[in-house]
């Protein structure tokens, strides 16, 4: 009886020897860290030669604020002419000195003047930001800007802007013969 149960032991600590989980055994190697690249906001519209011949180049950054409104932040060169337009859905009135408030990172806000509307008669709500390239050269080391702009009677239309992978347009706008 004593053989018999000697030997069912050595069986079951044969067994269980056998079943461990050999991972122990083995070195264990260190998790593999994944870097995800942080999501760039801007998306290149076109960066081709135009119909008539000019080289071109527009970027655009397109956000929905608190209000539900989309407004729209556009780069564009054509042919050496640097732009930066803001476009939202929402009616621009046409104001003399009209300025759009500008907040980079979270400094404090200036007004930034606008030199030119889009016809609303077209359907294209926008204003162009009067020195652009400067404009554009202060949001390069930034990692957000917030537009406000007026709106119909006593309102605004405002967005911040993310501004990752704005730095990655210098190509495209060189190529369209803007230096940044």
């Amino acid at each position: 009886m004593k053989k018999v149960f000697v030997l069912l032991l050595s069986i079951i600590v044969l067994i269980t020897s056998c079943s461990k989980d050999d991972t122990q055994n083995k070195e264990s190697k260190p998790a593999e860290v994944v870097e995800e690249k942080p999501k760039e906001y801007w998306v290149t519209e076109m960066d081709s030669v135009d119909d008539f011949g000019d080289r071109q180049f527009i970027a655009t950054n397109e956000q929905m604020n608190s209000a539900n409104q989309r407004i729209e932040m556009i780069v564009a060169c054509t042919n050496g002419l640097f732009e930066v337009w803001l476009e939202t859905d929402e009616f621009i009135p046409d104001i003399q000195n009209q300025a759009a408030k500008i907040r980079l990172d979270s400094d404090e806000p200036e007004n930034w003047a606008i030199d030119r509307r889009a016809a609303p008669s077209s359907g294209v709500f926008a204003v162009r930001l009067k020195k652009s390239k400067d404009f554009y050269s202060s949001i390069l080391l930034r990692d957000s800007v917030s537009v406000k702009l007026n709106g119909e009677g006593n309102s605004f239309i405002a967005a911040t802007f993310p501004l990752n992978g704005v730095k990655n347009l210098g190509d495209g706008i060189a190529r369209a013969g803007c230096k940044n």
